[in-house]
């Protein structure tokens, strides 16, 4: 960990400069090709605008703010400066490092919370008359279904899982019977 204090927001904000000058290219693209945009799926339209350099990379490093804007055509600079300050802005604490190496479930509880406050700084930002508590239940409500997703998805994993190795198992008895025969038939023809 760095013990330099301005470490995390010296780099929050770099990364804040970097996204925007991202998110300005991504918008003069949708902007220059919007006729053809707009005829698209939701899928198809993030498909099309990921097919643009600066938007892979910006994906892979904000992909909920990248949803938003490419999908529901929904971007805010300040609830995008708010989300990486608050994430980026400084370091994890000692527990959630803990916790996330001790079970990997947390891992994505955490990035869902994480995802879920853009959503609600995106809320505060374009909803100013909005009462600041509904906002803040509707982010609990997300993260809580969010992390229930997860939860779904990963006992389905973990079956898949189970199930397959059940499957590599009964096979390596079929192989390990057949080779058996085969040896019999080798032994006494």
């Amino acid at each position: 960990m760095n013990s330099d204090p301005n470490f995390y927001i010296d780099g929050a904000k770099r990364m804040v400069s970097e996204g925007m000058e991202a998110v300005s290219k991504i918008m003069a693209y949708i902007k220059e090709n919007e006729n053809h945009l707009q005829s698209l799926s939701p899928v198809d339209r993030k498909k099309a605008i990921l097919e643009f350099e600066p938007s892979k990379l910006f994906n892979q490093i904000h992909p909920i703010v990248f949803q938003y804007l490419a999908v529901e055509g929904v971007f805010s600079a300040s609830a995008f400066r708010r989300y990486i300050i608050s994430v980026y802005g400084k370091p994890k604490n000692k527990e959630d490092e803990d916790r996330m190496r001790q079970d990997r479930k947390y891992v994505y509880y955490f990035k869902n919370a994480q995802y879920a406050l853009y959503y609600k700084y995106l809320l505060f930002e374009t909803n100013p008359n909005v009462k600041k508590s509904d906002i803040h239940a509707m982010y609990e409500d997300m993260v809580k279904s969010l992390n229930h997703d997860t939860d779904h998805v990963m006992k389905a994993y973990e079956k898949a899982q189970e199930d397959a190795k059940l499957v590599e198992e009964q096979f390596t008895k079929q192989k390990r019977q057949d080779l058996v025969d085969l040896l019999k038939k080798q032994i006494n023809p």
